[in-house]
């Protein structure tokens, strides 16, 4: 009967922290004004129309502070809500 029991104990602890890690991994949220503040400023600053796409990453990277993996997720949120514009590989602000 101890034994079952801490088999059972075990598993659901097992469980609680694989919830636990998913639910840490898929707290990244946005916020689109903020976004888009912090896009704007990575143009106003670098005073450049057009930048190419891993330093535009990189200077978004920079600015909202987040990793490498949050950077492309924002990345693509931008070009999805049409503020910005990618072609060929180069960044600029959409009109």
């Amino acid at each position: 009967m101890n034994a079952l029991l801490y088999i059972v104990i075990g598993v659901v602890l097992c469980l609680a922290l694989v919830y636990l890690n998913y639910r840490h991994n898929h707290r990244f949220t946005f916020d689109e004004g903020r976004l888009r503040t912090a896009i704007e400023r990575i143009f106003r600053e670098t005073g450049l129309r057009q930048l190419s796409k891993k330093d535009f990453i990189y200077k978004l990277k920079q600015i909202l502070n987040c990793t490498q993996k949050e950077a492309l997720y924002l990345y693509g949120m931008a070009r999805g809500r049409g503020i910005i514009v990618d072609e060929d590989k180069e960044v600029r602000l959409a009109s």
